[in-house]
């Protein structure tokens, strides 16, 4: 579903917690909605239509949405919401998931 970006943060961050406390080292700051799929990576591929889509966002503290959107701690894979899943398999961009958000089971290039 594709919003207005002010409707997409609130519906993004409706629940008002971190979608992934409890990982890491734990939540900090603000609650934030964070694109999955980055807006830079939707643009490069001419996708602007859907920057504000919903299933492309997830709830996330400052801390987790900081340390994910500078690659320092990618979320793993399974923590994703399912949404998000989708989103990308509609967009052929499931592929840029797996570079971008590794499996559990397989260390991140950065790690």
């Amino acid at each position: 579903m594709i919003v207005d970006p002010f409707e997409w943060k609130a519906r993004v961050c409706y629940q008002g917690r971190c979608h992934f406390a409890g990982w890491d080292k734990g939540c900090d700051g603000p609650i934030q909605a964070a694109h999955i799929i980055s807006k830079q990576a939707l643009k490069r591929r001419g996708l602007q239509a859907f920057l504000w889509d919903v299933r492309n966002g997830v709830a996330a503290c400052y801390q987790h949405h900081r340390r994910s959107d500078s690659a320092h701690a990618r979320f793993p894979r399974e923590l994703l919401p399912a949404a998000a899943e989708e989103f990308a398999r509609e967009l052929d961009l499931d592929w840029w998931l797996d570079d971008v958000y590794p499996h559990a089971d397989v260390p991140h290039p950065g790690s």
